[in-house]
């Protein structure tokens, strides 16, 4: 089996020699290394690796159990055989190009190093057909569950690459990585790669979904057409690169508590319930970077109460360490949609490089009244006719729209994958 062909890329990611990306890359090493005692009481985090640090040699191939991948016959069971086949020691298991239906049956993972591979995924969400390899989910539950409410151990090493997970938007989670929270169990050191997960809008729903985890990464990976694109209920140390989350109608980001979080090169689209991405700040939320993303018609239903970006402590729970950086607001011009950035509850963070295109009266940035900002109003970049609301605070250095845009990076592109 060891001939079999499967994509096994694994991409680095290269961070700009910037003092805030070394800031946050320490923070997220440290927080790997001890998660707080306010985080998770009795959590024991385990050491740092964004990649699982070993894979077993071990490939088995679905169509050896059964499975068909002909979008007519139910591959679930053949797909949980050869899932548990690999056994404690994990390994590989590959789906071939096609479509695989599970119907109300989820797939479960419950062992370490176990990696899911398929022949691709839809990246950019503009393909007209399928992707290469396609799961689709009936249910109303998770389609692949990560660990288990029950696990005794720390969950590591999981890899999910190179397919699309479909459900039929009574499905509550495309994908979902359990907790514990009587045993402080949880799924760490896991990669989500070249995945696109659609069609999950039951209740609380998500594409991807962490009820808690400890240095988990997304790359590539494509969220549309759920509730939320991807929730985050809390955590330590996650990093996401070249995330499109597109279509989702609540929100494109969702997240309660987080302790070390670096998005980068992130497209957030048209959430039309909410904004695109939501940061409520409870228990002391800390170590936040987001740079190099594109919002665009976020929060086009309710958009006179919530903004592009929302960002908020919860009174003396204060989100600590804010830096955005290198950020592109969009907007087609609904009246209905609210302002772009949203600022309230903050310690000690900063705020620079901001670009918005918004003509309307409607605020570019907004400050509530309780912040503790390094900086601000600095190099920030806007629109001509876009406003600053900063509770009648002066600000200085407010810059008009130049003809290049610093830090400015466009929304991610299919990659040419090697040999397809």
């Amino acid at each position: 089996m060891n001939n079999i062909p499967f994509s096994a890329r694994t991409n680095a990611v290269a961070c700009s020699k910037n003092r805030y990306c070394v800031l946050i890359g320490a923070l997220l090493l440290v927080s790997t290394a001890c998660a707080s005692a306010s985080s998770s009481p009795g959590v024991t985090a385990q050491p740092s690796a964004a990649v699982p640090a070993r894979e077993a040699g071990d490939v088995v191939s679905v169509k050896d159990f059964g499975a068909r991948g002909d979008n007519a016959a139910n591959d679930a069971g053949a797909i949980q055989s050869a899932i548990d086949s690999l056994g404690p020691r994990g390994g590989k298991v590959y789906l071939p190009k096609g479509r695989y239906l599970i119907g109300t049956t989820g797939l479960s993972i419950v062992n370490n190093s176990t990696q899911l591979m398929g022949d691709g995924g839809d990246f950019d969400d503009t393909s007209a057909t399928d992707a290469p390899t396609l799961i689709r989910y009936t249910g109303k539950g998770a389609a692949i569950t990560i660990g288990s409410a029950g696990m005794t151990a720390v969950l590591h090493g999981i890899v999910i690459r190179d397919l699309e997970v479909r459900g039929t938007r009574d499905g509550a989670s495309g994908i979902r990585f359990k907790y514990n929270p009587a045993r402080s169990t949880f799924v760490g050191r896991s990669l989500i790669e070249n995945v696109s997960v659609k069609g999950f809008s039951g209740a609380n729903g998500a594409g991807i979904e962490f009820e808690f985890g400890v240095s988990n990464t997304l790359r590539r990976t494509n969220t549309a057409e759920n509730l939320n694109g991807i929730r985050i209920a809390g955590g330590t140390a996650y990093l996401f690169t070249n995330i499109l989350s597109r279509g989702n109608s609540g929100h494109g980001i969702y997240i309660n508590f987080v302790n070390g979080l670096l998005l980068d090169g992130m497209s957030v689209l048209e959430s039309n319930d909410g904004p695109g991405l939501f940061l409520a700040g409870i228990d002391n939320s800390r170590n936040v970077y987001i740079r190099h993303t594109h919002f665009e018609d976020n929060n086009l239903v309710n958009g006179s109460a919530n903004y592009q970006l929302y960002v908020t402590g919860r009174g003396a729970a204060r989100i600590a360490n804010l830096v955005i950086d290198g950020v592109e607001f969009a907007s087609s011009g609904f009246p209905s949609q609210g302002g772009d950035m949203f600022l309230d509850f903050l310690g000690s963070s900063h705020v620079d490089h901001i670009w918005s295109n918004r003509t309307a009266a409607t605020p570019v940035l907004k400050y509530g009244s309780t912040i503790a900002l390094s900086r601000y109003g600095r190099q920030i970049i806007k629109g001509e006719k876009a406003t600053i609301d900063a509770d009648g605070r002066a600000l200085t250095d407010v810059l008009p729209v130049p003809a290049s845009i610093p830090n400015r990076r466009s929304p991610p592109t299919r990659e040419t994958r090697p040999g397809k």
